[in-house]
């Protein structure tokens, strides 16, 4: 086992995370850096400081990766930039303090997202989405409010 494979193990125990790429460097997973490659967010969710309340995705990130905001519970908002176009599955599961979500134009896939982010009131879903999954908001019990690009008012 290489030494960087035993650090990664070892991050992985003392982060909580459920797993980390090879590529990440030690100094990403030291700084709580999200790792970034090929424009696709792929971090963990124990390599992002799970106590901020709002954060804001780099602009450039094309795809928000499996589990990576997964269980953030003291996250309330975040901004999503104009340049994503897919959100993968439990991105953002269980974030028990999310309270609306604003999907930019030009997403065209969402995933199982935002399943059991029980404080979701509201979320805005634009034209150019093609493809939701079937359990995307799964346990949202308090949203209330979907407004669609492709209808009028909420849904």
């Amino acid at each position: 086992m290489s030494v960087k494979t035993k650090l990664i193990a070892i991050a992985n125990a003392i982060r909580g995370a459920s797993y980390v790429t090879d590529e990440m460097t030690i100094q990403q997973m030291i700084n709580n850096v999200p790792y970034i490659k090929n424009q696709d967010v792929i971090a963990t969710p124990g390599l992002i400081d799970k106590s901020l309340t709002t954060y804001t995705i780099p602009s450039g990130v094309t795809s928000i990766g499996e589990r990576v905001f997964s269980n953030f519970n003291s996250l309330i908002s975040v901004t999503i930039p104009s340049g994503v176009t897919s959100i993968g599955d439990l991105a953002f599961s269980s974030c028990k303090s999310l309270k609306s979500v604003t999907i930019p134009n030009g997403v065209r896939s969402i995933g199982q997202s935002f399943s059991d982010c029980s404080a979701l009131t509201s979320v805005t879903i634009p034209s150019s989405v093609t493809d939701i999954n079937i359990y995307a908001f799964l346990g949202c019990s308090n949203l209330t409010n979907i407004y669609c690009g492709f209808a009028q008012g909420a849904v």
